[in-house]
């Protein structure tokens, strides 16, 4: 009766054991992606509790919502050859987990890298196709759109949208 009750004891451990690994979940600003044997298997995108086969597949949680990063200030040549001081942030999110895992490994730091560059790479086109005096005038939403625009088809290959890369502040030095 005894070994009877270790025997069950054991299993029941087991049990829970293989359950906990055997399960997990998204909250609703997360997308998963079950991993087996670092092989992507499929992509979870609503929040709930979901199955994964323990010790062989691995699942990477990756944020839906927008992200914010600050972009360090950086010079600009303006048409007229004026240099300018550029301070902005970008709102961004992932759109294609698949996308994004198979380009960037699912990696923020990867992705705040990217976007970063470029964003800085669309405000240098802009910047350069316009004046002083035209920066000072579209400064502000028409401008944070255009850089936008512009940033958005180079970025979307990597599974990323960015919402807005708006401009802090542009100055002269």
């Amino acid at each position: 009766m005894k070994k009877k009750r270790t025997f069950l004891l054991i299993a029941l451990v087991l049990l829970l054991f293989l359950g906990y690994n055997g399960v997990y979940y998204l909250q609703e600003n997360e997308y998963g992606i079950k991993l087996q044997f670092n092989k992507m298997v499929g992509i979870d995108e609503n929040a709930g509790l979901y199955i994964k086969i323990p010790f062989i597949q691995t699942v990477r949680k990756v944020p839906k919502s927008i992200q914010l990063y600050d972009i360090r200030p950086s010079d600009v040549m303006t048409a007229d050859k004026k240099s300018m001081i550029a301070d902005m942030y970008i709102l961004w999110r992932i759109i294609d987990p698949k996308v994004y895992y198979q380009t960037l490994n699912a990696n923020m730091n990867n992705a705040k890298d990217r976007t970063g560059i470029t964003v800085y790479n669309s405000v240098k086109s802009v910047i350069s196709s316009m004046t002083q005096d035209e920066i000072i005038e579209a400064r502000g939403e028409k401008l944070t759109q255009t850089i936008t625009d512009d940033a958005n088809p180079d970025i979307k290959k990597y599974g990323i949208e960015i919402v807005q890369a708006q401009l802090k502040s542009l100055d002269l030095p």
